[in-house]
């Protein structure tokens, strides 16, 4: 008898994904080189046939656009030095952005390389730099967020931003000063123009430490869920979650409260206005209540702040679940670091049904 075993190995790995509306995927990942299909054919009574195949991939640093059919849109190579993290896209403006640990960018459409900080925004049709765009935090971003008028909410653990910052040199009798644009103080979260400037009408006081990991908008009302490290929104004393209006300042009318961080949050596609927030806390307190109910890792909210007790997965995940992905028939996966939920063996990923059973 015959069989046969092939072995596919490759150098990247991907992080994170974005799909257009024309079915084109970008996706962010790491340098890659080469990718190797070995394949061995063992025979009966005979020697085993080995044949391997080396691949050389197209070069796409960190991230790429994929056509429908998988094959890369060399058109589109914006080829930043450092891992990609999150992509928003802004149809609109024929444009997408892009956070990450980045400082470089040198796109192969004009192959001039520029300085960033950590947030870019690069043209759809072949991926050069938006120069005019510079937001300059003081530190990374985690998460973002696109409002219907084309603004852009920014999340993480920065505490200020400069965008476009200018040096002015003047020669005094006691020598020469160096002034810069000063930054503009925002703590945790903050709103940009479409030009990258801050909207400094948006203001919302997060309680340090302050990390925003995650931004869900609401499209109906404009309003939206924040979540990550924080405590004491605006005046409201609350933990890791809160419900912020479209201007920045806290609604008050959510204010329940989770016992740790919360990593992803998303609006159900239904229209509502419930809110799935998964994380590593495992309890839920009741809004004005010090009583917590547990839920392991996952918790559904409803419009008014209130927890939806009807959502019940059980015992739920092992451990942190940290990624949200909506079906179309209303089924949810779950991506994280545990290994079983609700008692049954899961490693990692997991589907939801619509009625919270696995």
């Amino acid at each position: 008898s015959t069989s046969t075993i092939t072995v596919v190995t490759t150098s990247s790995t991907v992080s994170t994904t974005t799909t257009q509306s024309n079915g084109q995927t970008i996706v962010s990942t790491p340098v890659t080189t080469t990718t190797t299909v070995t394949t061995t054919t063992p025979l009966s009574g005979g020697t085993a046939t080995t044949t391997t195949t080396t691949t050389v991939l197209t070069e796409a640093l960190y991230v790429a656009r994929l056509n429908t059919d998988g094959s890369v849109d060399t058109t589109f190579l914006p080829s930043p030095n450092g891992n990609v993290t999150g992509i928003l896209l802004e149809p609109s403006d024929n444009a997408v952005i892009l956070i990450g640990n980045i400082n470089l960018v040198n796109p192969v459409s004009t192959n001039v390389t520029s300085s960033v900080n950590d947030i870019f925004r690069v043209s759809m049709t072949d991926g050069s730099l938006d120069t005019t765009f510079n937001p300059n935090p003081s530190n990374v971003i985690e998460t973002m967020a696109l409002q219907p008028n084309g603004q852009i909410i920014i999340g993480g653990p920065f505490s200020s931003l400069t965008p476009n910052p200018v040096e002015t040199t003047t020669v005094t009798p006691s020598g020469v000063v160096v002034l810069v644009t000063p930054p503009t103080l925002e703590n945790g979260i903050a709103r940009l123009n479409v030009d990258g400037t801050v909207d400094t009408t948006f203001s919302t006081n997060l309680s340090e430490p302050i990390t925003v990991y995650t931004l869900a908008i609401n499209p109906t009302s404009g309003q939206m869920m924040v979540g990550g490290i924080f405590s004491s929104p605006g005046s409201a004393t609350q933990n890791d979650i809160a419900r912020l209006n479209s201007d920045g300042t806290v609604d008050s009318t959510f204010s329940s409260s989770v016992n740790g961080v919360v990593d992803q949050i998303q609006f159900l596609p239904d229209g509502s206005g419930q809110i799935l927030a998964v994380g590593a806390f495992t309890g839920v307190y009741a809004p004005g209540s010090t009583t917590i109910t547990a839920t392991a890792h996952a918790a559904l909210f409803n419009s008014n702040g209130t927890l939806d007790t009807a959502f019940d997965p059980g015992v739920g995940a092992s451990a942190q679940i940290n990624e949200i992905a909506l079906q179309l028939d209303g089924e949810l996966i779950l991506g994280g670091n545990f290994a079983n939920v609700d008692g049954s063996y899961a490693t990692n990923i997991v589907r939801l049904f619509s009625d919270t059973d696995f």
